[in-house]
């Protein structure tokens, strides 16, 4: 069993980022990741994390094919890259709740498994503060805890030791070893502090440019590597002057006396020749280097490649929860994540409270026209001004659900809780086919809220009965009956479910194409006044059933079904013509495949 790169190899453009790179991390042993900043260890680690896609080359954990088999292999592991990412708004204890159940945790192991490694990572007293409260030593902290969720055979930390002070990197450095040599985990880490790597790791690792140009268990490392004795003397002046004569001119003063390279000189020979001449001589000992000469000592090319064996067959895996449930974890994390804080609550009330200026703006209508003085008018019944509360809130809803299914990817990604949620034992599809489901049903929430808000206000105001006209003389006739009005009211409150839904999908794929928060964004709202603005530049060439916006009210015109209900509940005899609604399913089938496709390509960050 182990956690192996086999020829790994990466490009970022025309850079080449890893070049054939070949390790291997076993059970109980912690595996120390060395090189100079750009070398490629935090790709590296992106790739044995599943976060990059090698350009060649394998990843396997325990012989499982990472790119063939993602759930299976990512239940094994926990990862630290980077920058930990978090909802600064959530406590540390919520954050790890929700991680825990998205990768398959009840809900009662779940809030354990949090308290336990809030206390393992010394924030036991700080779990119930939001995350924005932290300092970077303590998010690096919680960012360890985060990659120990599920209890991973393989932990892959990124400089775990940055922003920790002195006494939290002691800690570190117990806690690593406690996993490798008690828990018989295997930790893969990376650190410009040599003397960490030093007294923490049994492995190292060293990379170059892209190139593996060392792997080796450091005892053997250190033993292999005696390049110098020291020498302690009384008379360092002497004594390198006896040395000079024995052709020994590489010597070197340090504190105590020299540091003699022996080239081809025996120890006993030179020791000879100090004592033959009155050298006083206190030791004369072969000296270790240590690590930070050993790695500066290398040049460019492969000093030792690794002897041990590597595993190609697979173990068992084991039982795996159903693409489904999978699906399903992503979709209540995406909605916990969606439906909290005041940034979604108040934009979500917003088209509710439109709806109920709609109807209101109806009712005071009705009031001016019962005043006026006319020869004869229709009463104002509750379809109507339902009608008219629709019209105002859904011109709103699909902007609203767009734009909000643009951060969905794009947001995450840029906050760095994207990586947290790829890291878990889901594969690419689950996650955003759980995304999709999220925000289709955000914005059907959107909608029963619009609708249940305009209904209840017509209720209260208004009669849901026919359209009557008002005579001169106070009595009435009835143009359409309340039978008549009921079937375009069902369609008129249905029919902005499938619009709804295609602009949430575009907003999704917009966030998966652009990925960062803001452009996102704003590439989300220029795709829905293009698509409003395109139906009526193109409607000679294009069929406007084909615009989303055109089954939607909208501020520059509404052709949708609300507009026919409106006009039925008027008593129009000629009514407006709904659009089919065929050709958003393309739409929206379109949609969620590019963003799969776009999603299962794309790098996490």
């Amino acid at each position: 069993m182990a956690l192996e790169l086999i020829d790994v190899c990466h490009r970022y453009g025309s850079q080449l980022a890893l070049d054939r790179v070949t390790l291997r991390v076993e059970p109980g042993e912690c595996y120390g990741f060395i090189g100079h900043n750009g070398a490629g260890k935090t790709t590296a680690m992106r790739v044995a994390l599943g976060l990059e896609r090698p350009r060649s080359g394998r990843v396997l954990v325990d012989g499982i094919p990472l790119d063939r088999q993602p759930v299976a292999a990512k239940e094994r592991l926990g990862g630290l890259i980077e920058t930990p990412g978090f909802h600064d708004a959530w406590s540390a204890r919520r954050n790890l709740y929700v991680l825990g159940r998205a990768q398959g945790q009840d809900t009662k192991t779940s809030r354990q498994e949090a308290d336990r490694l809030l206390e393992v990572v010394g924030l036991e007293g700080v779990g119930p503060k939001p995350v924005r409260a932290f300092s970077h030593g303590m998010r690096q902290r919680l960012g360890i805890a985060q990659a120990l969720l599920g209890s991973p055979r393989y932990v892959l930390l990124d400089e775990p030791g940055n922003g920790l002070d002195p006494e939290g990197l002691a800690e570190l450095r117990v806690l690593l070893l406690r996993l490798a040599h008690e828990e018989r985990v295997g930790v893969l880490f990376s650190s410009h502090q040599l003397h960490e790597v030093t007294e923490a790791c049994d492995v190292i690792g060293v990379l170059r440019k892209g190139r593996m140009l060392l792997e080796a268990p450091k005892d053997a490392l250190l033993s292999r590597s005696v390049a110098a004795w020291s020498l302690r003397t009384e008379d360092p002046v002497r004594a390198a002057g006896i040395l000079n004569e024995a052709g020994l001119t590489n010597s070197r003063p340090v504190e105590g006396g020299l540091l003699v390279q022996l080239g081809q000189h025996s120890p006993e020979d030179l020791l000879r020749r100090l004592v033959v001449g009155n050298c006083p001589i206190h030791s004369f000992a072969p000296r270790t280097p240590t690590l930070e000469e050993i790695y500066l000592g290398l040049g460019d090319e492969p000093a030792l490649a690794s002897t041990r064996p590597r595993q190609e067959v697979a173990e068992p895996a084991t039982s795996l929860a159903s693409p489904a449930r999978r699906t399903w974890r992503v979709v209540r994390y995406e909605c916990s994540r969606l439906w909290s804080g005041a940034d979604f609550w108040v934009p979500f009330a917003l088209p509710p409270l439109l709806a109920l200026a709609g109807v209101w703006e109806r009712k005071a209508q009705a009031a001016e026209q019962a005043l006026a003085k006319v020869v004869s008018t229709t009463s104002v019944n509750a379809f109507e001004s339902t009608g008219f509360g629709l019209q105002r809130a859904l011109a709103l809803a699909g902007p609203f659900v767009c734009l909000l299914a643009s951060q969905s990817v794009a947001g995450e990604r840029s906050r760095g809780t994207l990586r947290n949620l790829v890291l878990c034992p889901l594969a690419r599809r689950d996650v955003i086919l759980g995304k999709v489901f999220a925000l289709l049903a955000t914005g059907a929430a959107v909608i029963v809220a619009v609708e249940l808000v305009a209904l209840a206000a017509s209720a209260w105001w208004f009669d849901f009965v026919g359209v009557f006209e008002v005579l001169p003389n106070g009595e009435t006739m009835l143009h359409v009956s309340a039978e008549e009005i009921r079937p375009e009211m069902v369609r008129a409150l249905i029919s902005p479910l499938l619009p709804v839904a295609v602009f949430a999908t575009l907003g999704m794929l917009a966030g998966c194409v652009v990925r960062r928060a803001i452009p996102a964004f704003g590439a989300a709202a220029a795709l829905v006044l293009a698509l409003d603005l395109g139906r009526g530049f193109f409607k000679r060439q294009v069929s406007p059933d084909w615009f989303p916006s055109t089954h939607l009210p909208s501020f520059l015109g509404d052709s949708s079904p609300v507009q026919r209900f409106i006009d039925v509940a008027q008593g129009f005899g000629n009514a407006t013509v709904s659009p089919s609604s065929t050709h958003l399913w393309y739409w929206l089938v379109g949609a969620v495949l590019l963003a799969a496709l776009v999603f299962q390509r794309r790098s996490i960050r």
